[in-house]
């Protein structure tokens, strides 16, 4: 005779670790590259003077990638910012995003827009003085750390309770 035990199993759910990983790196994803594809938008913003003239260029920041690296990069994160986007809102559909990223977002936008175009703005060639690259840096690094924190504390919020209806 055979004894029948009587074992507890838990259930595989097989997007279990998708509905718990899949948002959050989508939005880190989204985040990294918000600035990435506002620069590329942007594009660069070199004085017309600057090339015309044979004087030296200046930059408030020299610039990290230029030329064919530049829009190669920059068209290739706007792709992959794409991507991240259209991954969010799959998880948004289907019932898998935390609505609570959508603060985090917001945040991340409100911080990364202003990154973006302030790139192209600080590194951009001049021929006279420009004060502007200088004011536009200091006000971005501002708002940034005004931002920023509230953005991360969100994000620990949803993270330290990923799935508050479970």
């Amino acid at each position: 005779m055979s004894q029948l035990h009587s074992t507890s199993t838990q259930q595989i759910v097989p997007w279990r670790n998708t509905r718990r990983f899949a948002p959050g790196l989508s939005v880190l994803a989204w985040s990294l590259l918000l600035p990435v594809a506002t620069a590329w938008k942007v594009g660069v913003q070199d004085d017309p003077t600057a090339a015309a003239s044979r004087l030296p260029v200046k930059h408030v920041f020299e610039p990290w990638v230029t030329g064919s690296a530049d829009r190669e990069l920059g068209l290739m994160g706007t792709v992959l910012f794409v991507v991240a986007s259209t991954a969010i809102l799959t998880l948004a559909v289907r019932g898998w995003f935390d609505g609570r990223w959508w603060f985090v977002m917001v945040g991340v936008a409100a911080v990364g827009i202003p990154a973006g175009w302030a790139y192209r703005v600080t590194t951009a060639a001049y021929v006279d003085s420009s004060i502007g690259g200088a004011f536009v840096a200091f006000g971005v690094i501002f708002w940034a750390v005004l931002i920023l924190p509230f953005v991360v504390m969100g994000a620990l919020a949803v993270l330290e309770d990923p799935d508050p209806i479970d």
